[in-house]
């Protein structure tokens, strides 16, 4: 996902923040707290290319995470699980 990054140059410093921390999880496959990061994203206000960055971005972890799951990766799993308890997921 960190090839969206450009469009979050100008972006206040916290939408900034949860940006560079949502790809450094999705490149370490931190998949839930990259995907919570992003759901938190979504909530702020954004531009319309940072809202098509962080939608295509969220797609692109949550299918990663669960392909990762379904071929037994344990963080891939432990991501989902964490995920299904969550309340409130968006």
């Amino acid at each position: 996902i960190g090839g969206r990054s450009k469009v979050f140059d100008s972006a206040p410093a916290a939408v900034k923040e949860s940006w560079s921390r949502a790809v450094a999880c999705a490149q370490t496959n931190g998949y839930a707290e990259a995907t919570i990061l992003l759901w938190g994203l979504r909530k702020q206000e954004l531009t319309p290319a940072q809202s098509t960055a962080v939608k295509a971005s969220l797609k692109t972890v949550m299918e990663a995470m669960y392909a990762a799951a379904e071929r037994g990766d344990p963080a891939g799993q432990q991501a989902v699980d964490e995920l299904k308890k969550r309340p409130h997921r968006e």
